[in-house]
């Protein structure tokens, strides 16, 4: 059964992060890498038409469904464990030595829609879901979000929409950007990962007009 453990548990299964990519999240918040899981196909072949659940999040919050998985799911679950590696490298670029992987990740597929800005560790107090997000360790304790995007191969957000949207450079406690000293829009390109600091990064997903599908992982701060 999956279970919560340190990141350091999966460095082996992590990809090859150099100490650019370290030193580009500590510096900026963020990291935008692309190249690093060549079986991109195989993934969305695998998640693409899997069964999906609706959030019990309002639809004015959040428009996707969602599945998760863990490093049991075939396919999947080798790029579950690499991801869950991935917080080996990152850790010390969001202050901690080690940090822990949570026991599964989420599989998110939008048809249309968007995210709301929001910041991965605290919802605001109007989402339904706020105690139970405040209550549990794997949402509450989120430090670090890694997001690999699975979208097609013609997926283009000139024409679909769909980008991740971050808000940088925001005040302590600012969960809607309005502080931001500069926005950068990312692409959901498939294959490209992308790192960033959740306690301090607001952001959201762009409408989008097309399928969108990316696997999350939440690394968590690990216990006192």
């Amino acid at each position: 059964m999956a279970e919560i453990r340190p990141s350091s548990c999966y460095a082996g299964h992590a990809p090859a992060i150099t100490d650019a990519h370290v030193a580009a999240l500590e510096a900026k918040d963020y990291v935008v890498i692309d190249g690093l899981f060549p079986r991109v196909d195989e993934l969305r072949q695998a998640l693409d038409d899997a069964q999906y659940r609706k959030t019990m999040q309002s639809e004015s919050i959040r428009t996707d469904r969602v599945r998760w998985v863990t490093e049991e799911d075939g396919v999947v679950g080798d790029t579950v464990r690499a991801l869950k590696g991935l917080g080996d490298r990152f850790a010390p670029a969001v202050g901690y030595e080690r940090v822990d992987a949570p026991s599964k990740c989420m599989v998110a597929r939008y048809e249309q829609g968007g995210y709301r800005t929001h910041l991965d560790h605290d919802p605001p107090s109007d989402d339904d879901l706020y105690w139970l997000w405040k209550s549990s360790r794997e949402q509450s304790g989120r430090v670090l979000t890694a997001i690999l995007y699975l979208t097609d191969p013609d997926f283009d957000a000139c024409l679909h929409g769909g980008c991740l949207r971050l808000f940088l450079g925001c005040a302590d406690g600012d969960a809607s950007g309005e502080t931001a000293t500069s926005i950068r829009d990312v692409a959901p390109v498939p294959g490209r990962l992308v790192v960033f600091k959740a306690r301090c990064v607001p952001h959201a997903v762009l409408e989008t007009s097309r399928r969108r599908l990316a696997l999350s992982c939440w690394h968590l701060a690990p216990e006192a």
